[in-house]
């Protein structure tokens, strides 16, 4: 997904738990495409980091236009709490 919004001319941020597995995937997603993309570290699973995340890449790259949310976890409730 990411590749094919750098493909789109989007400029994109992923995220994941795991410094290595981040890095690694970013390097990867840089080496098929010529878009600009930063990676970020954290848990969505924690909504302390998922606000420390967004802050952080509005902070880089400006206003997020989309989200695609792909986490292998589940939490339920109400979608804006």
């Amino acid at each position: 997904m990411a590749e094919t919004f750098l493909k789109a001319g989007a400029t994109v941020a992923i995220v994941a738990r795991r410094p290595d597995v981040l890095q690694e995937a970013v390097q990867e997603i840089m080496a098929a495409s010529d878009g600009a993309i930063k990676g970020y570290h954290g848990d969505v699973g924690k909504a302390a980091d998922c606000q420390r995340v967004v802050d952080a890449a509005v902070a880089d790259l400006g206003p997020l236009d989309i989200l695609v949310n792909n986490a292998g976890t589940s939490v339920r409730g109400p979608f804006l709490e």
